[in-house]
């Protein structure tokens, strides 16, 4: 029930054993707040770990308050395929 107006792939932070790479997501004005609480449910519920590191919602139109738009940044994880950097001895 949410139109998602765009998103971008923000920049990809390594980690000892992950990546976590942000996703930037843009919606919509919308009048159904039970569809955002169910997309932000969806989200922070999914099988796969994403997390809701930041939300930005307003409401356009002071008059009707019920409306509201804004942007979220969802945050996943993957593997980290590169070794962990580590001091190394030498010699």
């Amino acid at each position: 029930g949410i139109q998602i107006r765009s998103f971008r792939i923000g920049e990809p932070k390594e980690l000892t054993y992950y990546v976590k790479i942000p996703v930037i997501i843009e919606i919509n004005p919308t009048k159904s707040m039970a569809s955002l609480t169910y997309f932000v449910y969806d989200i922070e519920n999914y099988e796969k770990l994403l997390l809701i590191s930041d939300l930005d919602i307003t409401a356009p139109n002071m008059r009707s308050p019920a409306e509201v738009q804004g942007s979220l940044t969802v945050t996943g994880f993957t593997k980290n395929t590169r070794p962990p950097k580590g001091k190394g001895k030498e010699g």
